[in-house]
């Protein structure tokens, strides 16, 4: 077993996985051993092994919130729902302290095609497995904030059991070129799925931020499907699968961006002489709310701009994700797996030319604070 577990462990760390993937295949691997115990019965013994669906179950439900809703997830959910089921009577045996000499022919079978699912399900998690970009090759550091809601605006929660409001992310590199950016991801994405983008730009001299608001303050469906892990899942349905609820939803889209640009750049800007850049996918560069804000003061951008109005960017509104979300890449657009970070680096280069070039004409926003 312990030969077993040293191999997995390198196997990951040579094919370059993120948290998310290695608790994907943790879980299938919990799975797996718990489905392969029926080869292992020689005597009559209690099953411990027996308690792993329901450990696995509990793990899914907490990955999820951590993660945010996947196809994926659900995938492996349903399947650790599947496996607790038929694990019910094993379980109470257990608590009950009985031994297990065999095990039903029914059981076999279902726990042999539960194990085939999970060896399917392991393979589709390595083939689409998101591309993990080393920060360190970068010399890029990444910190996270939370930010509560409070009457005077917004401040970093006190507590990590506070609601937080407004989750931003923070890329600093070694060097600094005097600008920062606040990303503010498409309504179909998160700031996870433009990592390699905002490591890019931190390596090239940018400060970069990127910032997702929640709950009540950011308001697209009026119930718990605002949540942070439910969010994007229930947008992506959405618009596929319901039209007009979606169409409904973007009517709030002027509103979220213009909340998000003016709630964070007191708190970014604070003390710097950087020039600040807003950045979208999908927002529109000419949204009225956003043009307003910045005409009457309240944020005091240098310049809009939209990712989605880049013509060779393969998956507008989504990011980049041919590299943070390969599946989803593959099932909407088509478009295969990427582990060069190329569509991160061009969009990245796009942005670096258009900020440098309105700086050159002096097209820029005046900077004030």
């Amino acid at each position: 077993m312990h030969t077993y577990l040293n191999f997995l462990v390198s196997f990951c760390y040579n094919i370059s996985m993120t948290n998310q993937t290695l608790g994907e295949l943790l879980m299938l691997v919990l799975l797996g051993i718990s489905c392969a115990r029926i080869f292992f019965v020689r005597s009559a013994r209690l099953d411990p092994l027996s308690a792993l669906p329901l450990i696995t179950l509990a793990l899914c439900l907490i990955f999820q919130v951590a993660f945010g809703l996947t196809a994926m997830n659900i995938l492996i959910t349903g399947l650790s729902f599947l496996n607790f089921i038929w694990n019910i009577r094993a379980l109470i045996r257990l608590h009950n302290k009985l031994v297990v000499d065999h095990y039903g022919i029914l059981f076999i079978i279902v726990s042999i095609l539960n194990l085939i699912a999970v060896i399917v399900i392991g393979v589709f998690v390595i083939l689409y497995r998101p591309a993990k970009i080393n920060t360190k090759t970068y010399s890029v550091s990444i910190s996270q904030q939370r930010y509560c809601s409070k009457e005077n605006g917004y401040s970093e929660c006190s507590s990590p059991l506070d609601y937080a409001t407004v989750i931003v992310r923070k890329y600093t590199g070694d060097a600094q070129g005097g600008k920062s950016i606040l990303l503010i991801p498409g309504v179909l994405s998160s700031s996870s799925m433009y990592e390699p983008f905002c490591v890019k730009l931190a390596h090239d001299g940018y400060t970069v931020y990127s910032a997702e608001m929640f709950g009540k303050e950011a308001s697209w469906f009026g119930d718990l499907r605002d949540s942070r892990f439910l969010r994007r899942f229930c947008m992506m349905y959405s618009q596929k699968n319901n039209p007009e609820e979606y169409e409904e939803a973007l009517r709030h889209k002027d509103e979220y961006y213009s909340k998000v640009s003016s709630a964070l750049f007191p708190i970014i800007s604070a003390g710097s002489s950087d020039r600040f850049y807003l950045v979208t996918d999908g927002a529109d560069s000419t949204s009225g709310a956003l043009l307003s804000n910045m005409a009457s003061g309240k944020t005091a951008y240098d310049g809009i701009y939209d990712l989605a109005v880049i013509p060779t960017y393969s998956t507008p509104e989504y990011g980049p994700i041919e590299q943070t979300y390969p599946l989803l890449a593959k099932y909407f657009f088509d478009v295969e797996r990427d582990g060069t970070f190329y569509m991160s680096s061009h969009i990245a280069t796009v942005l670096e030319r258009s900020i440098e070039q309105s700086i050159i004409d002096g097209l820029n926003t005046p900077h004030s604070h």
